[in-house]
Formats: structure tokens, sequence, C-alpha cells
């Protein structure tokens, strides 16, 4: 789900700031007046193969002829987090040992206290991913890490917080109900020419009413993804058949779809049970470093959650994008600050190539004056 950060400083007018400064420069320009405590992050896995999602909407009579979107793809590479995907993760995680622990916050003694904590989705690619982001914390300094994620409560449904889209009756109902209105109907009026386009050229039925056309283009924009951190080159079916110009407005389209999906006052209460296990991580003084390996949705829940009104502008949520919650004291009292973080945008990105690491933040949380939040009203608003 990623596409290209914009750079250099921007406010938005739905709570969000971009900005250019670098996270090493923020840090230590506030250590005189700041304790840092605590990090948690929430992290999307690494690049996968095609989802079923994927396979549905995009399935067609033609499409199930030989060299097709689908049919280039093996059964067992469905799904399947990639080597790439691997790579994405133990670099990440090697960064968080050598740079953000080791440079930024080397207060945080992680051997002698680790203080870990591990929490993950049930789908194999988010606990694979999980695994790589400490392996790759493992090898950067030696750290005693967890091998396998923290048990969920009991008789409780892990899907609770890790994808609460499939549970949560609002979302499902937002689904349906957005396609009937006036904003949609006239969206797909508009782009119909475009939409029976690539629906044409993707070798799907391009005769359908321009709505349903629409509403499926973020499988369109999921596929170009796959396809763009494959490693296996040539799987590029999809991606062949369109100009770039119009894989930047599938990009549009889709960053417009999500925010349709997920930032309206009906859904933003479906990252509530992930919120409120971070704020109990938060109070948990024993805990310095936690990870939730999840997936694109979670973040973006998480920021419609925090009071983000659209999709941020100019910075997708890619593959191992991350959520990063940190915990300060200041002039006595308790603040959280979270960014958004996108770190592979660099799309040539292999296994072997040295990852090209950007900008920590290109999106701050500024729901609160300052882009930090007391952490008496965040936990009073979210706990």
């Amino acid at each position: 789900m990623g596409c290209g950060n914009s750079k250099g400083a921007k406010e938005n007018d739905n709570n969000a700031t971009v900005v250019k400064e670098d996270k090493k420069e923020a840090s230590n320009s506030g250590k005189s007046k700041r304790e840092y405590l605590k990090t948690i992050i929430v992290h999307r896995h690494g690049a996968r193969g095609p989802t079923k999602g994927n396979k549905k909407a995009l399935q067609s009579e033609e499409n199930s002829k030989p060299n097709s979107p689908i049919t280039q793809w093996k059964d067992e590479e469905w799904e399947k987090l990639t080597d790439v995907g691997q790579a994405q993760l133990q670099a990440l995680g090697k960064w968080f040992g050598e740079v953000y622990f080791g440079k930024w916050h080397p207060e945080i003694n992680l051997k002698e206290n680790p203080g870990f904590k591990w929490k993950s989705s049930i789908i194999d690619r988010s606990r694979e991913s999980g695994q790589n982001l400490w392996k790759g914390l493992q090898d950067s300094k030696s750290y005693a890490t967890p091998s396998a994620p923290d048990p969920w409560p009991e008789g409780s449904d892990p899907d609770t917080w890790m994808r609460p889209w499939r549970l949560f009756k609002g979302y499902k109902e937002n689904m349906k109900a957005i396609e009937k209105t006036e904003d949609f109907i006239n969206k797909a009026k508009a782009e119909e020419t475009f939409l029976r386009t690539i629906h044409k050229k993707a070798g799907l039925d391009s005769t359908k009413d321009p709505v349903e056309l629409l509403a499926i283009v973020q499988y369109f924009k999921e596929m170009l993804d796959v396809e763009l951190y494959y490693p296996d080159k040539t799987k590029n079916v999809l991606t062949s058949r369109f100009t770039k110009e119009e894989i930047s407005k599938i990009e549009d389209l889709a960053r417009w779809l999500w925010t349709r999906h997920f930032f309206n006052p009906s859904v933003r209460p479906m990252s509530n049970a992930l919120l409120k296990e971070i704020v109990r991580d938060f109070k948990d003084e024993k805990l310095k470093f936690v990870v939730y390996s999840a997936h694109d949705y979670n973040v973006i829940s998480l920021l419609a959650g925090l009071g983000q009104e659209i999709y941020p502008d100019g910075n997708c949520v890619g593959y191992a994008t991350f959520l990063l919650f940190e915990l300060y004291r200041e002039d006595g009292k308790l603040y959280v600050e979270v960014t958004l973080n996108d770190p592979f945008e660099d799309k040539e990105f292999k296994p072997t190539k040295e990852v090209q690491w950007n900008a920590i933040q290109d999106w701050k949380w500024d729901h609160y004056k300052g882009g930090h939040s007391e952490f008496d009203e965040f936990a009073k608003r979210y706990g």
C-alpha cells in the first residue's frame, strides 16, 4: 500500500504535520528538557505475495488464461512473506538496535533490563515479520529477544486487536453504505472513462456500473505493490499493462477509497481495543520496547483513531511501515509522541542491498498543540 513520501515541512488540514527535521536531531535537541522512557511500535508486515482478496477482485475468464495477473502466481506464493519482506524487517530490527537504541537512546540498557513485549496477528506473514524484526535487533547488539509472541487473553479472538475490520460491524456496514452515497457515485461518474480503461487493461469486465469499478481499485494498487517488491521481477503482468500516469492515478483513487473506508466517525472505534492495549503498555513500568506485528489496516485504523481525518497526504502505508509511540517525561509531566514511518520507499530494495533509510518521520501526530499529548489526557481518551 506504499507510495512516495512528500518531503519538506507542510501543514495539512487533517490534524497531521509533515515534518522535515531529522529524528536524531529532534531527540538530541530535547535531551536537556525531556527524559525518554519507552517505545511502542505497531508495524505492518514486510513484502508478500498477493492475497485472496486480490485474487477475488481480479478473477475473470480472461485472467484464467496463462500469463495473467492471476495465473502468473504459483499456489505456494499467495499470501506468503517474501525474501524481500524478511530482509525489510531484519533491517528494521537492526536499525532499532544500532541507531534508535544504540545512538539515540543509549540510556535504555536492553541487555541488562530488556523489558520486551511482543504481540502478533495470528496471520503467518505478520508473525514471521515480527520474528525477522527481532532477529535483526538480536544480530545488531546480541540482545536476548523474544522467540515467540505473547499470547492473547485465553478465550479471546486475537482478531479483536489485530484484524478488527473482520469483526467490527460498523466497518462492514460502512463499506456497503459508502458506495450508495452521492460523493461515491459522483466520483465514479467523473472517473468513468479511466475506470473502464484500467479494468479492460487488467482483463476484467469494463462494462459494469462505474460504482462497481471504483469499489475495487484498491486491489489494483495492492497487486501493483506486490509486483513492485517481488524478488522475481518477471512477475509484473499487471504493472506492464499500465502507464506510469495510470499507476499514479490508481494510487490516488486507492487513497481516496481508503479515506472513506477508515476515516469516518462510524469506523474510528475499530482501533479502540489496540489503543487500550497500548495505554496499558505505557503504564507498565517494566516494559521498555513493545512490538505489535500487524497489518496495513491496523496502522490506518490507528491513525483514524488518533484523530487523523484523511489518509495521510503524500505518505502511504507501505510494507514494514510502523507507527512509533514514544513516552517522555518533561517538567514533571508524561507525554506521548507519535510518528508514522515508511522506511522502505526505495522501490529497488533487494535483500542483498543495504537499506536506504529515509527520514524517520514524515507524518507527525499533531492532535494536540506541539505534536504530543500529556499522557493523562492520552490515557483518558484512549485507555
